[in-house]
């Protein structure tokens, strides 16, 4: 009886969580053309394939949340079509489906499409990209029609940037953003412009960088010390150079890129030596950046061939690293450190098992425990009885 109790807790945990999500309409076009006129809703069409990964993930972690959920169910009569099925196919044509995900948002009182997006897109852009359809200023059809007609106010150049970012055309974006940044008050003061800025422009390079840099507390004034220092730290991320890191505006982070490069310099050169007490000042550093760090490990322990031995040196400094990751990373649900971490804990064994002993061992830096409990959640007090 215990058992059937859990399981129906289960079911119905699950359909509680399932139904915060958006809701997929199993409905013929007939039908959905004819709900989407009786509750005055725009009709919304997710065209996928079963072999497209960015498909996939939208389904596994966008359509899923609350916040889309709430959106769609609320404003749209939402189909989930496979374009390669024989209805798919001739819907796909008609509306000039070409890639996969492509989100098209339809009138059904015309049939015609009034915007399309496309690529993988986080919560927040696929949330933008269907009050963008929604919008008279800012759906696509309108948006091109404008361009047609040669447009060059900023309220269209700033639209039509935007849109161009959230489908991933960052040149066409961009030359309609250095157009918009011409003309007099859209400079990074503009709330709007700083918005764009700290959302899709990551070359240090761009003249918004560029001004960003050269008087960052300027813009500390206007936004905030920790949302400027967010954006430059975003600007040297992948910066290749510790003189270019060495000589950029402090901020937070910083130590954490120089001893990082570093490290990949030493176990490049295969000082595996320098590259463990590297390792050390690399978690020492890593302060507020943990998440990037742990981040970054998950792509530096990878094991490419587990039946090649690798010199003991080397095994160690991948140890170290492993262990780190899957004691720190901060999202405990994050399964690539746990695994990355079992893919070592395995070779170790099959390889070489007199250094399991090290294994269990408590780490020095770090947290001290290897547990999935979310981190700063403290264990249940022990109550003692009182004795005379």
């Amino acid at each position: 009886m215990k058992k059937i109790l859990i399981i129906i807790a289960l079911f119905f945990s699950v359909a509680a969580y399932a139904g915060n999500g958006l809701r997929f309409s199993h409905i013929s076009w007939k039908e959905a053309l004819q709900q989407a006129k009786q509750e005055k809703k725009l009709i919304f069409i997710d065209f996928y394939t079963q072999w497209c990964g960015p498909c996939r993930v939208m389904a596994d972690e966008v359509f899923v949340t609350r916040a889309t959920g709430d959106f769609y169910n609320g404003h749209f009569i939402n189909l989930k079509i496979d374009a390669e099925t024989p209805e798919g196919s001739e819907l796909a044509r008609k509306y000039g489906v070409k890639v996969y995900p492509t989100f098209v948002y339809i009138d059904p009182a015309t049939e015609n499409a009034v915007h399309f997006s496309t690529s993988r897109q986080d919560e927040d852009i696929f949330l933008f990209t269907g009050a963008s359809a929604l919008s008279k200023d800012k759906n696509s059809v309108y948006l091109y029609e404008r361009e047609k007609q040669g447009a060059a106010d900023a309220d269209f150049l700033y639209n039509m940037a935007y849109y161009l970012s959230s489908i991933y055309q960052r040149d066409a974006a961009d030359k309609k953003l250095r157009q918009l940044i011409s003309l007099k008050g859209q400079d990074l003061g503009n709330a709007r412009i700083w918005e764009y800025f700290t959302r899709f422009i990551k070359d240090r390079q761009h003249p918004l960088s560029q001004e960003l840099l050269r008087q960052p507390e300027k813009y500390s004034r206007l936004y905030g010390q920790e949302e400027v220092g967010e954006q430059v730290y975003a600007l040297y991320r992948w910066e290749r150079d510790v003189a270019v890191l060495q000589q950029a505006p402090a901020f937070e982070g910083r130590a954490y890129l120089v001893s990082k490069l570093r490290f990949e310099e030493a176990m490049k050169t295969k000082d595996y030596q320098r590259a463990g007490l590297l390792a050390d000042s690399m978690f020492l550093q890593a302060g507020s950046r943990n998440k990037e760090l742990c981040g970054d490990l998950d792509f530096m322990v990878r094991l490419r061939d587990d039946n090649t031995t690798m010199p003991a040196a080397q095994l160690a400094v991948l140890t170290k690293l492993a262990q780190y990751a899957a004691y720190n990373v901060p999202n405990r649900e994050d399964g690539i450190a746990h695994f990355n971490y079992a893919r070592i804990l395995e070779y170790i064994i099959r390889q070489q098992p007199q250094q399991g002993a090290a294994l269990i061992a408590p780490p020095a830096i770090g947290a001290g425990e290897y547990s999935l409990r979310p981190q700063g959640l403290l264990a249940k007090p022990v109550k003692t009885k009182n004795t005379k």
